[in-house]
Order: C-alpha cells, then sequence, then structure tokens
C-alpha cells in the first residue's frame, strides 16, 4: 500500500500534468508555448519529486537516530554514525587495500610502469 506522501506527490504530478501537457495527434501541431509548458511541467515535477525523496530522506534518518539512541539494531542508524566519524575524522580512509600500506609507511606506491 502507497504512503500518503506517496499518494500526495502522484496527486500533485497529476494535476501538474493536466494544467501544463497538451497532447496532440501529430507533433508539428505542437506550438512553442506547447513545449514551454512541457518544460514548465518537467521543472515542477522534478521539483515535487526532489521535495519527496528529500522529506523521505529526513524521516528514514530520524527513525534511525531513533531506533540507535533506543539501542535497537538499525542499519540506518549505523550508516549515519559511519557517516559523522568519517565526516569528522581529519585523515583519509583506506579503500583499496594498497592505501593501508601508503597510510602506514607515508609512502606512495610506485608507478608499475617504472
Amino acid at each position: 500500500m502507497a504512503s500518503p506522501a506517496l499518494i500526495a506527490l502522484q496527486t500533485q504530478i497529476s494535476r501538474l500534468k493536466q494544467c501544463f501537457i497538451l497532447e496532440r495527434e501529430d507533433y508539428s501541431q505542437y506550438t512553442s508555448d506547447d513545449h514551454m509548458k512541457a518544460l514548465a511541467f518537467r521543472l515542477l515535477a522534478s521539483a515535487a519529486i526532489e521535495d519527496y525523496v528529500e522529506k523521505r530522506c529526513v524521516e528514514v534518518a530520524k527513525l534511525g537516530c531513533d531506533r540507535f539512541k533506543k539501542g535497537q539494531p538499525s542499519s540506518t542508524g549505523r550508516a549515519i554514525v559511519t557517516w559523522s566519524t568519517v565526516r569528522t575524522y581529519a585523515r583519509s580512509f583506506p579503500i583499496h587495500e594498497n592505501d593501508v600500506l601508503e597510510l602506514l609507511t607515508g609512502r606512495t606506491k610506485r608507478s608499475n610502469l617504472t
């Protein structure tokens, strides 16, 4: 079942489509105003989708934080803690196994070409 927020988004996009999108049988019949309205629809629909996604991300993050504070396991809570740790840690984190050697020795890996 779709959430109320998703249903609201779908309704909003349907209303925008009714206001801005004209459907004609032949592409050559469209005027420059019709094209401008189509662009306006895309811009407004994109903004509505972006707003929906942002709100959902905030909801999920808040739920993850709440569960983390209560000592309940949550992948969202772990991801937020990891993000916060990485963001505040001054050193870089190794991504590849060769990067570990570089961090430990302070040297850069030699190129295979030399």
